[in-house]
Protein backbone atom coordinates (compact mmCIF):
# COMPACT_ATOMS: atom_id res chain seq x y z
CA UNK A 1 0.00 0.00 0.00
CA UNK A 2 1.46 3.57 -1.23
CA UNK A 3 1.01 5.88 1.37
CA UNK A 4 -0.82 9.11 0.33
CA UNK A 5 -1.98 10.55 3.65
CA UNK A 6 -1.56 9.32 7.12
CA UNK A 7 -3.78 10.47 10.25
CA UNK A 8 -2.16 11.90 12.83
CA UNK A 9 -4.12 11.93 16.73
CA UNK A 10 -2.83 13.06 19.55
CA UNK A 11 -3.51 13.49 23.02
CA UNK A 12 -5.96 16.48 23.66
CA UNK A 13 -4.30 17.12 26.87
CA UNK A 14 -0.75 16.59 26.23
CA UNK A 15 1.85 19.27 25.06
CA UNK A 16 4.82 16.28 24.39
CA UNK A 17 2.28 14.63 22.38
CA UNK A 18 1.41 17.60 20.25
CA UNK A 19 5.18 18.45 19.50
CA UNK A 20 5.67 14.77 18.54
CA UNK A 21 2.65 15.00 16.64
CA UNK A 22 3.97 17.92 14.69
CA UNK A 23 7.69 15.92 14.92
CA UNK A 24 5.69 13.00 13.12
CA UNK A 25 4.38 15.88 10.58
CA UNK A 26 7.77 16.88 9.52
CA UNK A 27 9.29 13.47 9.13
CA UNK A 28 6.13 12.46 6.81
CA UNK A 29 6.53 15.32 4.71
CA UNK A 30 9.89 14.73 4.14
CA UNK A 31 9.12 11.95 2.30
CA UNK A 32 6.66 13.13 0.75
CA UNK A 33 3.68 11.49 2.48
CA UNK A 34 0.42 13.67 3.17
CA UNK A 35 -0.30 13.92 6.58
CA UNK A 36 -3.58 15.28 8.41
CA UNK A 37 -2.79 16.70 12.62
CA UNK A 38 -5.92 15.94 14.91
CA UNK A 39 -6.25 16.67 18.43
CA UNK A 40 -7.70 13.52 20.63
CA UNK A 41 -10.69 15.36 21.53
CA UNK A 42 -13.41 12.50 21.84
CA UNK A 43 -16.28 14.07 23.26
CA UNK A 44 -16.30 16.53 20.56
CA UNK A 45 -16.02 13.77 17.91
CA UNK A 46 -12.95 15.85 15.97
CA UNK A 47 -12.12 12.64 14.80
CA UNK A 48 -15.04 11.88 13.30
CA UNK A 49 -15.49 15.55 11.90
CA UNK A 50 -12.19 14.91 10.16
CA UNK A 51 -13.13 11.85 8.14
CA UNK A 52 -16.85 13.37 7.11
CA UNK A 53 -15.17 13.57 3.70
CA UNK A 54 -14.74 9.98 2.18
CA UNK A 55 -12.05 11.30 -0.39
CA UNK A 56 -9.93 12.41 2.49
CA UNK A 57 -9.57 8.59 4.19
CA UNK A 58 -6.23 8.22 5.23
CA UNK A 59 -3.96 4.73 4.49
CA UNK A 60 -3.33 4.43 8.02
CA UNK A 61 -3.14 6.51 11.46
CA UNK A 62 -0.74 7.18 14.13
CA UNK A 63 -1.62 7.66 17.74
CA UNK A 64 0.10 9.48 19.73
CA UNK A 65 -0.80 8.82 23.40
CA UNK A 66 -1.10 5.97 25.89
CA UNK A 67 -3.01 3.08 25.67
CA UNK A 68 -6.17 4.77 26.82
CA UNK A 69 -5.82 7.22 23.86
CA UNK A 70 -4.94 4.40 21.68
CA UNK A 71 -8.29 2.38 22.80
CA UNK A 72 -10.52 5.33 22.19
CA UNK A 73 -9.48 6.35 19.08
CA UNK A 74 -9.28 2.72 18.07
CA UNK A 75 -13.40 2.75 19.17
CA UNK A 76 -13.92 5.81 17.21
CA UNK A 77 -12.34 4.59 13.66
CA UNK A 78 -13.63 0.91 13.86
CA UNK A 79 -16.18 1.90 11.07
CA UNK A 80 -13.62 3.44 9.09
CA UNK A 81 -11.32 0.31 8.65
CA UNK A 82 -7.77 2.27 9.33
CA UNK A 83 -5.24 0.66 10.58
CA UNK A 84 -3.12 2.21 13.64
CA UNK A 85 0.07 2.56 14.72
CA UNK A 86 0.24 3.48 18.52
CA UNK A 87 3.24 5.35 19.69
CA UNK A 88 3.14 5.91 23.84
CA UNK A 89 4.29 9.89 24.16
CA UNK A 90 4.21 10.89 27.95
CA UNK A 91 3.14 7.67 30.07
CA UNK A 92 5.31 5.60 31.65
CA UNK A 93 3.62 2.56 30.29
CA UNK A 94 2.13 1.49 27.45
CA UNK A 95 1.13 -2.27 26.97
CA UNK A 96 -0.68 -1.39 23.09
CA UNK A 97 1.59 0.97 22.31
CA UNK A 98 5.35 1.27 20.73
CA UNK A 99 8.03 3.45 22.79
CA UNK A 100 8.38 6.97 21.97
CA UNK A 101 12.24 5.94 20.50
CA UNK A 102 10.31 4.43 17.71
CA UNK A 103 8.80 7.93 16.57
CA UNK A 104 12.00 10.06 17.54
CA UNK A 105 14.27 7.50 15.57
CA UNK A 106 12.49 7.71 12.48
CA UNK A 107 12.04 3.62 12.32
CA UNK A 108 8.66 4.03 11.78
CA UNK A 109 8.59 5.78 8.50
CA UNK A 110 10.95 3.22 7.14
CA UNK A 111 8.42 0.01 8.27
CA UNK A 112 5.44 2.15 6.77
CA UNK A 113 7.22 2.55 3.58
CA UNK A 114 8.79 -0.71 3.25
CA UNK A 115 5.35 -2.31 4.38
CA UNK A 116 7.39 -4.69 7.59
CA UNK A 117 4.02 -4.56 9.63
CA UNK A 118 0.96 -6.58 9.90
CA UNK A 119 -2.28 -5.93 10.51
CA UNK A 120 -4.25 -7.67 12.87
CA UNK A 121 -8.28 -7.58 12.82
Amino acid sequence: MKLSLVLIVYRSDSPIAEEASKFCEEVLKAKNIKSSRVVSDFHNNEIEKHLCNPELQPNIGIVLGGDGTFLKCADALADYDIPLLSINIGGNLGFLTQEKDFLFDKSFIEILENEEYTILS
